[in-house]
């Protein structure tokens, strides 16, 4: 199941390793505490890459977030839209990961 945090430090490490313009550190505690999943319609789905079997899933997944301050939401939904470009979860170099944001 995609978790909030995870997607989001994850699109944070793959926009350091990639932009000229460095984000602000998140704070993980917030994070954790105030970024929730409010809607998801998933279906997983196995696909074979080789002799592997990889479970993914598709769908659609909204976040929401509770008390941050607008500086988080603004790096958060900066993220996001950039994860149109650099994928989610694992495997996005072999094509999977696809996120179309909202």
């Amino acid at each position: 199941f995609p978790l909030p945090g995870a997607l989001v430090n994850s699109w944070w490490r793959r926009w350091h390793t990639f932009a000229p313009r460095q984000l602000p550190p998140l704070d993980q505690k917030l994070l954790q505490e105030q970024l929730f999943v409010s809607q998801y319609q998933l279906k997983t789905i196995p696909v074979r890459h080789g002799r592997r079997l990889i479970i993914g899933c598709v769908g659609k997944i909204t976040l929401r977030a509770g008390k941050l301050p607008p500086d988080t939401c603004h790096t958060i939904t900066t993220l996001a839209r950039y994860a149109t470009y650099c994928g989610s979860g694992k495997h996005t170099t072999q094509g999977m990961g696809l996120t179309i944001a909202d």
